[in-house]
This record gives structure tokens, C-alpha cells and sequence, in this order.
């Protein structure tokens, strides 16, 4: 993050409110973190991001329009809370299906890649690891700090959506009251009395019964990670599905089974997303340094051959030309 260790009266809060049009910039706008997130959802992105940041707790609420591959980490010893607002749809976390209002945990130094549903609303919370088992101890939670101590499989847990509304309800209530609490919140009382009332709300998900373990990935996203692995290894010559299945061992309709139970998506359209983005990063990248790219070169590199076919594909993603993201980072730079 880092966290505060040692609060102090006056000046602990960070407020940072920021709006992208492109995934890139999204991951950049989160403080602390190391992202990389793909858009697999096709039309144009927009974000809005709210950062809060306390003394042991970073919150941050995003509100993304479009389906996304996240993966990254934060390390410094932080646990982390994901509490879904509002989402049209499902999500997938090592290829288990996450259902609307459910909470994960996750370890904030193994984060699991995460597929996101469109229209998505969610506060994660980062909360400094010692500073949360030395509360949940105080607050007599022995069984919730074994929860987030313990075997590997806790790592990465899943709340079914018992316990989950106090939060939800407090989030909401705090994030659209942000402005005014602000100049409160600079106070170390105030912001103590918003940690503690954040801590009581979580502790009561946590104890709910119905937690699930998340951290193994299921079989069928093992071998999707292996295709995706598969592709992004051969970036001069992409293998084709027929390639995939035989170095997967696998038939055409068991890599589709796969694929859909694992991230939702057929085989063919997750990869050739994953394609399209890269080709994006690229484009991108060059023209961030004020060279012009022949897009061309690249789609060809990242293995689209049929010139209208690509442009028609990255407009349906992205909801503009790959020409107009060029013209778009030249003039920004």
C-alpha cells in the first residue's frame, strides 16, 4: 500500500476520485497495486474510481462498464476483501463461478487472476494483516483469525451472501457520503471509529457458515491457463485451435467445455480477445513514445492476417479503430 504503522491526528486520509476510457489506464489509477487487466467485453470501457485510504486500510471502489481479465499482486502483508455492489452477471476466480452478492478473501500476496462481469460495482478493501488478526483477537474471532491464518486452502475464500448486506450497506453509505466525511475522517478518532464499525461488519461475513475454498484451481481452468499460456508464448506464429487441442491433448469440444466453464467464453473469442489487447498494449506503448507504428506490423506480429477483418474485431472490442487509438495517445502526449 503502504500502510500507515503509526497514526497520527491529523493528515492519515487520502481521497483520489479519477476516470479512464481504456483498461491500461484503469490498472495505472490504483495506488500500490501491480495490475494487468484485459477487457474481454466488447464496447467502449469507462471507469470510475474512488481511493480511500485510512490507516490500516486502503479501500477502493470501482465501477467498470465492460468484462475484465485482472491479475497482479499488492504484497505487504495485506488481506484482502472483495464486496461486489452491484454486478450484471457472474465472475470467475480460478475457475470457480462467483454469484452475486458473494464476498472473497483473498491473500494479498497471491492473487489468483480474476475475470470480472460487465457493469461491475466493488469496493475492495486491503487491510494491513497484523493490524487485522490483532482486532479480530481483541474481538474474540479465534475462529475467523484461524480462517485467515491457516492452511493454504484458506487463501482465498469465498462468503456466501449471509452476512454480506451490513458491509455492502456500509460501503455504499460511506463512499456516497465520501466528500462530506472527508474533512472528518482527518481526524485520528473519526477514522478510528470508521475502521472499527468496517472491522465489526466484515467479522460478522466472516463468521457466516457458508465460506467455500477458492485458492485450486478447477481442472478445466488448469488447461485454459495452459492454451492462454500457449498462445502468448508463440507471439510470431499463434497456434491455432487445432494446434491448442493437440498440445493439450485434448478434442476441439473439450477445450470448448473448458473454456466455457472456466471463464464463461468459447475458446476461439477468449483467445482472440487476449490478442486483440495485446495488440492494443502495443499500440499504445509506441505511440506514448511519439513514434508512429505501423498497425499493420503489429496485428500481423500478434497473427491477424486479414487487415479488414482485424480493424472490424478490435472496433466490436474496443468501440473505436485501432487507428483512433494511436491518433488518440499521439495527441494526449
Amino acid at each position: 500500500m503502504p500502510l500507515d504503522s503509526r497514526p497520527t491526528a491529523e493528515g492519515a486520509l487520502q481521497l483520489v476520485t479519477a476516470r479512464a476510457n481504456d483498461v491500461v489506464e484503469h490498472a495505472r489509477l490504483i495506488g500500490g497495486w501491480t495490475l494487468r487487466m484485459q477487457q474481454l467485453s466488447a464496447g467502449p470501457f469507462r471507469s470510475d474510481l474512488t481511493e480511500l485510504k485510512l490507516d490500516y486500510m486502503q479501500l477502493i471502489r470501482e465501477r467498470t462498464t465492460q468484462a475484465l481479465w485482472k491479475e497482479g499482486e499488492i504484497g505487504n502483508g495485506a488481506v484482502i476483501f472483495c464486496v461486489p455492489l452491484r454486478a450484471a452477471g457472474q465472475g470467475y476466480l480460478n475457475g470457480h463461478v462467483i454469484a452475486f452478492p458473494e464476498v472473497v478473501l483473498l491473500d494479498g500476496n497471491n492473487l489468483p487472476a480474476v475475470l470480472t462481469p460487465r457493469d461491475l460495482d466493488v469496493v475492495t478493501l486491503a487491510i494491513d494483516r497484523r493490524w487485522l488478526l490483532e482486532s479480530l483477537e481483541r474481538l474474540g474471532e479465534r475462529d475467523t483469525v484461524d480462517a485467515l491464518v491457516g492452511s493454504d486452502r484458506h487463501h482465498c475464500i469465498g462468503v456466501d451472501r449471509a452476512g454480506s448486506p451490513l458491509i455492502r450497506d456500509l460501503l455504499i453509505d460511506l463512499f456516497e457520503s465520501c466528500d462530506h466525511a472527508q474533512r472528518a475522517l482527518r481526524f485520528l478518532q473519526a477514522r478510528q471509529a470508521l475502521q472499527e464499525e468496517l472491522l465489526l461488519a466484515l467479522s460478522q461475513t466472516l463468521v457466516s457458515p457458508a465460506r467455500r475454498p477458492l485458492d485450486v484451481a478447477t481442472p478445466q481452468k488448469r488447461r485454459a491457463d495452459r492454451a492462454r499460456e500457449l498462445l502468448l508464448a508463440h507471439v510470431d506464429e499463434p497456434p491455432s485451435i487445432a494446434d491448442l487441442c493437440k498440445h493439450l491433448g485434448v478434442s476441439r469440444r473439450s477445450l470448448q467445455v473448458c473454456f466455457q466453464d472456466a471463464v464463461g467464453m468459447a475458446p476461439a473469442q477468449f483467445l482472440r480477445a487476449a490478442r486483440l489487447n495485446a495488440v492494443r498494449r502495443e499500440l499504445r506503448a509506441l505511440s506514448e513514445t511519439g513514434s508512429r507504428p505501423s498497425i499493420g506490423d503489429v496485428a500481423a506480429r500478434w497473427g491477424f492476417w486479414h487487415w479488414s477483418r482485424f480493424a472490424a474485431h478490435y472496433r466490436m472490442l474496443f468501440g473505436e479503430l485501432p487507428s483512433d487509438t494511436c491518433r488518440r495517445d499521439a495527441i494526449r502526449d
